[in-house]
């Protein structure tokens, strides 16, 4: 037989409890032979009964005991079976709060182990994302110190360009120099060769214009020195002597012409002192007119020596 868990110990001593009263019972149940040796009273009052009867009357005598018995194992059981049930409600408890406890107790510890895992988890998601950006960091950093190697391998190069073409530009412009100074030095010797020549020239030029100019001096002043002497004849031609005239006289007069050889106009710069001889003298020149010989004279030559001429007039008679 199974008995549900809790109860098998207090079925077990209900029973053994059963087995000790029958065992009692069986041991203070006198035997036939006592029953006979029993002294009888004097007066004794007999009544005959069969066996029947008096194993009738064993069994009633016997009854109320069996029930007390009975009864007293009753609630010797039932008091276990109270205290059984009290110990196993209690053990229940305490297997319930053992069980608790071992719930809570996994419970803290799927907890624990979740929080655990959780934390792993952001401690790895943490290692995850310092990896990241570790990782980032350092390709930026790659990144950087290429761009920086790029930029400088590039400002190397464009300084290392610019360099060469500022070698080029000084070769150039030293080239352009010199060629320039070549060329200047050139063009300065050729300017002095020209100015040379030209001065050479122009002092022959000079010298020949001269040559010239004296010798037209010379034949201008010939011919000058001729056309005043053949004014001076033309106005003593001219001149009508007054009366009663003084010998030796002579009057300054200025005479202007034009290249036609017109007079146009005569005055008196220095007197004689005798106003009459002064006046026959300017008489005379006005008498001329026109001289057609000046007009062979050249503009020059006019201009110089007869646009306004200083004439002395002496007549010698």
């Amino acid at each position: 037989m199974r008995f549900p868990n809790g109860y098998t110990l207090p079925a077990v001593l209900a029973v053994g409890l059963h087995l000790i009263i029958i065992i009692a019972v069986s041991i203070a149940w006198p035997s036939p032979t006592e029953r006979h040796t029993v002294k009888q009273p004097k007066l004794i009052q007999a009544k005959l009964v069969g066996l029947k009867s008096t194993t009738k009357q064993q069994k009633k005598a016997a009854t109320p005991q069996k029930n007390k018995v009975n009864q007293q194992a009753k609630r010797q059981a039932e008091e276990a079976k109270r205290k059984a049930a009290e110990e196993a409600k209690k053990k229940a408890a305490e297997a319930a709060k053992q069980k608790a406890a071992e719930d809570a107790k996994r419970k803290a510890a799927e907890e624990a182990k979740r929080k655990a895992q959780e934390k792993a988890q952001q401690v790895a998601a943490q290692k995850k994302a310092e990896e990241v950006k570790r990782k980032a960091a350092a390709e930026a950093k790659k990144k950087a110190a290429e761009e920086a190697k790029r930029k400088a391998a590039a400002d190397a190069k464009r300084k290392a360009e610019a360099a060469k073409r500022a070698e080029q530009e000084k070769l150039r412009k030293q080239r352009e120099a010199k060629a320039r100074q070549e060329r200047e030095r050139k063009a300065k010797e050729e300017a002095l060769r020209r100015q040379q020549e030209s001065e050479l020239e122009k002092m022959l030029a000079a010298e020949e214009a001269e040559e010239r100019a004296q010798q037209e001096a010379a034949a201008s002043q010939k011919q000058v020195a001729s056309m005043k002497a053949l004014i001076q004849q033309l106005v003593q031609q001219n001149w009508r002597k007054p009366s009663f005239l003084t010998k030796g006289l002579q009057v300054r007069l200025q005479i202007q012409l034009v290249p036609t050889g017109e007079v146009v106009n005569v005055t008196v710069i220095q007197s004689s002192g005798n106003p009459l001889f002064d006046r026959s003298a300017v008489q005379a020149v006005e008498r001329l007119g026109s001289i057609s010989e000046l007009r062979q004279l050249k503009p020059r030559v006019f201009e110089s020596n007869f646009r306004r001429f200083n004439m002395l007039f002496n007549p010698e008679d």
